[in-house]
């Protein structure tokens, strides 16, 4: 029967092993975990300086969390240039 120790360890990922197993950059899943609170804890190992997060909350949190999907900037963009500066028409060049 193995040891309580071995279990947890093998329960444990890193953020590489997060994004390869969740199909997400090393950037992203980084970036989730410096920026949002919701993101599970790190457990840090004696004698270790790699960061491990516990394989079931990253996988609850990763289950539970709403997308919600960003404005696209580049069709402000054009609407700006349509509308002109001030909501004023662009001025027309004759030639």
């Amino acid at each position: 029967m193995p040891d309580k120790p071995e279990r947890e360890e093998e329960e444990l990922e890193t953020i590489p092993a997060i994004a390869a197993r969740r199909g997400h950059s090393r950037q992203y899943v980084g970036r989730l975990a410096r920026e949002n609170p919701d993101f599970p804890r790190p457990v840090l190992s004696p004698g270790s300086t790699r960061i491990r997060y516990r394989r079931q909350e990253v996988d609850e949190f990763f289950n539970n969390r709403v997308l919600r999907p960003g404005q696209r900037t580049d069709l402000e963009k054009k609407r700006e240039k349509e509308k002109g500066v001030e909501g004023h028409p662009p001025e027309e060049t004759g030639q």
